[in-house]
């Protein structure tokens, strides 16, 4: 994945457009095969995994009690969930440059919600704020289910840690869709919002 993504920046003019096509779309699909794959074996251990799991934490975690295979269960899903932003975060940074980004704003998602939120992710990556809050609120309010709203919510934090071009009208827009919080025009903060402000000032007098 690392390789593929690396080629399509560093190589992309000495190919043809059939060769581009392909980089284009393995870029896109490779990582939810990835995932896949991983999920798969996951799959075939998985209860002996949870259990596991269980026991590892009975002995961490003693004094505050035992945890049931429900948390457990709930822990590891959203550990996988971090594990897939993680992949296609490879193959975001590696793929997405200046040179690149035609190339991967173009490609045919059709709706494919892992499509999406890779191309999310590279908007992110490019800085083009207007674009990653239309689209990150066209995503959120056409999803009907709870994971790939949690995804998303995670994809918009990380971009408001790291995107420089977020301003005040534009964070208060997704505050307000996708968190639910305060209204345009008010600066509401919950305690799941106050550390991601701390980094975001700190970078800002880092000047980042």
């Amino acid at each position: 994945l690392t390789i593929i993504s690396k080629c399509l920046p560093s190589f992309e003019h000495n190919m043809n457009a059939d060769m581009r096509k392909q980089f284009v779309g393995t870029i896109y699909e490779l990582p939810n095969k990835i995932y896949n794959r991983w999920a798969e074996e996951v799959d075939q251990i998985y209860g002996e995994l949870v259990e596991y799991l269980k026991e590892q934490e009975q002995v961490e975690y003693q004094n505050q009690g035992a945890k049931d295979s429900d948390n457990v269960e709930l822990k590891f899903k959203l550990v996988a969930s971090m594990l897939l932003l993680d992949i296609y975060n490879i193959a975001v940074n590696f793929s997405t440059k200046d040179n690149s980004f035609r190339l991967l704003d173009n490609y045919e998602r059709n709706g494919n919600l892992t499509y999406e939120l890779q191309h999310l992710m590279m908007l992110e990556r490019q800085q083009l704020a207007d674009k990653f809050v239309d689209q990150s609120i066209h995503i959120y309010e056409h999803c009907d289910q709870n994971l790939p709203k949690f995804l998303i919510k995670n994809v918009v934090k990380h971009a408001y840690i790291t995107m420089r071009t977020l301003d005040f009208k534009k964070l208060a827009r997704l505050k307000s869709t996708i968190f639910q919080i305060g209204h345009p025009g008010k600066r509401t903060i919950i305690p799941e919002q106050k550390t991601l402000l701390i980094k975001r000032n700190k970078n800002k007098q880092k000047g980042e």
